[in-house]
């Protein structure tokens, strides 16, 4: 059944999934950018790892070789070294034709001669510090001895230091193991020429190298570990970064689509709101002009839907206009777009429909009468067996309407003149609509400067007790447009609800008449028991401001508040009752009285009234008119009566214009008139005219 049908719009979830993936996108983008970063560091770590094991490694190289460098240089500027014999130090075979080798000191020690390589080697051998296993070798090309024969990068070394170069440096791996090897050359100095003097060596020449070799795998392991190190550390800043991202555009794409939807999505229905609505529409017609293709526009306006706001409430009128955007949803698809305008207002586009008018026109003309027959069925709220039926306006773009605002303009009144047909049905835009349709847009626009130009003014209808003296009156707006010259309020009261202006308007009125009531209590022009009658609407009623805005204005004229009067209707009592109580407690301590305004059109029942701070019930003119000729609306007159008495209550009748309407209403008790019998509504000058002559009679009625 259709009440069960609840999807989203199709172009509402477009907008998510679209966002969405926009979202997954701009988030795979960063991703890629964070995969990035983190690879070139993590390269760039790793080099300076890398560079840095190899740069501690030289540095100790450097170290071990300058020092043996000075060994060797001391070593052999003295000739050579005595070492204790008794430590165990086999001799140095290589100088056993030398005299001397082997000496005995005064003191009985037994020292052996050896040269710098024979000592360096010794050095190494017995150095308990030596946690790097650093050795050192001397290499020559023509060597005494055959362990300073060069091996093969020893060699490559002497072919660079002919070459210029000062030193070499190469790791090698032998059994598995790495070693980091250094050398720098050796020169031919003329003390060495005594051993060598059969190579030819020339004083300067590229003798061989002194080389040391440091074991690489201690410093390749320490430089593991910290690659290690920074491989994880980097990959959980990839996961953490990763995380991240994704949270942020999670949040940032709800916040995006909630944005969106909040200025371009209706709350309740999720359907497009005005805003979208009119940039829809504006596409829509450069589409149909580009291709020749008719577009239309239904404006739909629920009837009566009000009824069931105040009779049932908001939360119900809000389910209720929920299923309804489903059921359209149903059965409009992806034909059109269905757009809330707001309130029980909603608006169909059906872009492109075909490029003969007539056509186009029955295409949606059919839309419209399968909205009518798919409203038919009831909905179910609450337990509520609710029935909806639509007025519908049609517009045909470009053809009937080039701009959004008069598409939009002319479907309003077409589904106005629905609305007078009758209501529950469609109404295809009439050339001759346009009239009324600029009409309306004409009086929204003038509504907006009339208050600024003081074009308002304030007209006061008397009531009058059964004597028919004056006791009070109602104060009624009256516009007078400067080319227009007076527009009825029937004319421009609904349009200003309907834009919100009333809230404007309606302070006006307030602030207007209290400055008079002012005026006449400081004069003495008005009798004690005189109450004037403003009356409010419900969006003034329940701004947040409504209140504080009344006690100004009574405080700022000091005025008796007991002789001011509000005048609200039944719609406005039952749109938020519990408030509706409380705002008139608050103005009732005061002094304010309150009168319900047409009285018996609505949906009031006895509780509210024995709830509600009232004064007095104004029955509405329409049981007044045939009241002498119709027994049940006689009937419902003295009804109401009756109860007001029982409830303590004024009565007071509005719409009496007959002699017999009078009698009937006076035979039936009640107290109070107001109608064209007794008076129209009067200009300022009048009224206080009949004030006055009010006064004389009651002076003359007293003398007498």
């Amino acid at each position: 059944m259709f009440m069960t049908i609840k999807p989203p719009p199709f172009y509402y979830t477009e907008l998510i999934d679209n966002k969405a993936s926009m979202t997954k996108m701009t988030s795979l983008i960063a991703i890629v950018i964070l995969a990035l970063l983190i690879t070139v560091s993590l390269t760039w770590n790793l080099f300076l790892v890398s560079d840095k094991t190899y740069s501690q490694v030289y540095s100790l190289a450097d170290a071990a070789l300058q020092k043996d460098m000075s060994y060797r240089k001391f070593v052999s500027s003295v000739g050579g070294v005595y070492i204790n014999k008794e430590r165990g130090i086999p001799p140095n075979m290589h100088l056993s034709h030398l005299k001397n080798k082997e000496i005995t000191t005064p003191n009985g020690e037994h020292l052996s001669l050896v040269n710098s390589t024979y000592f360096m080697r010794l050095v190494y051998n017995n150095d308990e510090e030596n946690q790097h296993s650093i050795q050192s070798h001397v290499s020559g090309k023509y060597p005494l001895n055959k362990k300073n024969t060069a091996n093969e990068w020893e060699k490559k070394a002497f072919q660079q230091f002919q070459a210029g170069k000062k030193e070499y440096s190469v790791i090698q791996t032998s059994n598995g193991k790495s070693h980091f090897q250094l050398i720098r050359p050796r020169f031919a100095e003329s003390k060495c020429l005594g051993c060598h003097n059969n190579h030819d060596y020339k004083i300067g020449d590229v003798m061989g190298g002194v080389s040391v070799s440091i074991d690489y795998d201690r410093f390749q392991q320490q430089a593991t570990i910290h690659s290690t190190v920074l491989i994880f550390g980097h990959i959980l800043f990839a996961v953490l970064g990763l995380l991240a991202i994704r949270i942020y555009f999670n949040n940032l794409s709800q916040k995006e689509i909630s944005l969106k939807l909040s200025s371009n999505y209706d709350s309740l229905t999720k359907l497009p709101n005005r805003e979208q609505f009119t940039s829809l529409l504006d596409k829509s017609i450069a589409e149909s002009k580009q291709s020749g293709k008719h577009g239309a526009v239904i404006l739909i306006d629920l009837d009566r839907f009000k009824n069931i706001n105040d009779s049932l409430g908001h939360l119900v009128g809000d389910e209720l206009i929920k299923q309804l955007a489903a059921r359209m949803y149903k059965t409009i698809g992806r034909d059109g777009i269905i757009a809330r305008l707001g309130g029980d207002e909603f608006v169909i586009l059906l872009p492109e429909l075909n490029k003969d008018f007539d056509i186009a026109t029955t295409t949606a003309e059919s839309y419209s009468r399968r909205l009518k027959t798919n409203m038919m069925e009831a909905f179910t709220v609450e337990n509520n067996q609710l029935f909806v039926t639509l007025s519908m306006g049609i517009v045909l773009f470009p053809e009937q309407g080039e701009s959004k605002s008069d598409i939009l303009k002319y479907a309003d009144s077409a589904m106005y003149l629905a609305k007078n047909k009758g209501r529950n049905t469609y109404q295809l835009f009439l050339p001759e609509l346009k009239t009324q349709a600029n009409k309306r847009h004409d009086i929204e626009v003038d509504l907006h400067r009339a208050i600024t130009n003081q074009e308002f003014e304030l007209y006061y209808q008397p009531q009058v007790d059964l004597n028919g003296q004056i006791v009070g009156a109602e104060a009624l707006i009256r516009w007078f447009h400067p080319n227009q010259g007076l527009i009825s309020p029937a004319d421009f009261i609904p349009i200003a609800e309907e834009t919100g202006q009333i809230v404007k308007i309606g302070h006006w009125v307030l602030e207007t008449a209290i400055k008079q009531l002012k005026i006449w209590q400081s004069s003495k022009a008005c009798a004690k028991n005189f109450t004037l009658s403003v009356n409010v609407s419900s969006q003034q009623f329940y701004r947040s401001n409504f209140i504080k805005t009344i006690i100004e204005l009574i405080e700022k004229e000091q005025i008796d508040a007991h002789q001011l009067k509000l005048e609200i209707t039944e719609g406005t009592v039952v749109e938020d009752f519990q408030a509706t109580v409380k705002i008139m407690n608050v103005l009732k301590n005061y002094g304010i009285h309150f009168s319900l305004d047409d009285f018996g059109t609505g949906y009031s029942s006895l509780t509210y009234l024995q709830k509600l701070p009232l004064d007095q019930l104004k029955i509405d003119q329409s049981f007044v008119k045939h009241i002498n000729k119709n027994k049940s609306n006689a009937a419902i007159v003295q009804t109401i009566v009756s109860m007001s008495k029982a409830l303590d209550l004024e009565v007071i009748v509005e719409g009496v214009e007959e002699f017999a309407q009078l009698c009937e209403l006076r035979a039936m008790g009640c107290q109070l008139i107001q109608g064209y019998m007794f008076y129209h509504p009067l200009t300022l000058e009048q009224f206080c005219d009949e004030l006055k002559y009010n006064q004389f009679k009651a002076n003359i009625t007293k003398t007498y």
